[in-house]
């Protein structure tokens, strides 16, 4: 005859064996998982870019609207979520602050403001804002943005783009910059 007191003390033993061996698992889940990745990126592009200000920034005049056109090709989407967007057109405008010796770099330091939008080669569009910090006297760039609507809406733009003033800034003042090529991260 089994007592209350024996079937209690199975029960017991059952749930301890169950626990155990559900705690094996997870641990063994958690040990074959490896490293947590880095989330893969939703799409790079080759991309190319020319501004003109207007009025040129000079060092009588710091602040200026900056226009920019561009393009975007070769676009490729490692993760695979936006392999259908390959190339776009792009068109953008906003303030540009200049700063620094023109004379030994024209200018040394430049922020463009930019809101804009990608329309991409199956007609979508994605707009955005951008951006661009520059120090030419350490040869540097930053580009950053974010998507704000359409396609990729919510993901951050990066690059560090080399860029390039006209020819004759130091006399003339900055009246375009050009960024031939650089690629262009959405993630």
């Amino acid at each position: 005859m089994t007592t209350r007191h024996a079937m209690r003390s199975r029960r017991t033993a059952h749930s301890t064996v169950a626990l155990a061996g559900a705690v094996a698992l997870a641990g063994a889940a958690l040990l074959s998982a490896g490293p947590a990745q880095a989330a893969v990126g939703d799409l790079t592009c080759t991309a190319s870019a020319t501004g003109t200000f207007t009025p040129p920034l000079s060092p009588s005049n710091t602040t200026s609207t900056a226009n920019a056109t561009g393009t975007l090709t070769n676009c490729v989407s490692a993760n695979g979520n936006f392999s259908h967007l390959q190339s776009a057109t792009v068109e953008a405008s906003g303030p540009a602050t200049a700063s620094g010796p023109f004379a030994l770099q024209c200018p040394a330091l430049l922020t463009l403001n930019l809101k804009g939008t990608f329309t991409w080669q199956n007609g979508h569009k994605s707009k955005f804002t951008l951006t661009l910090n520059t120090d030419i006297t350490n040869g540097t760039a930053t580009l950053t943005g974010t998507i704000t609507s359409g396609p990729m809406k919510g993901d951050t733009i990066s690059a560090a783009p080399t860029v390039s003033p006209n020819a004759d800034c130091a006399t003339a003042g900055l009246k375009s910059l050009t960024a031939p090529v650089t690629a262009l991260n959405f993630a």
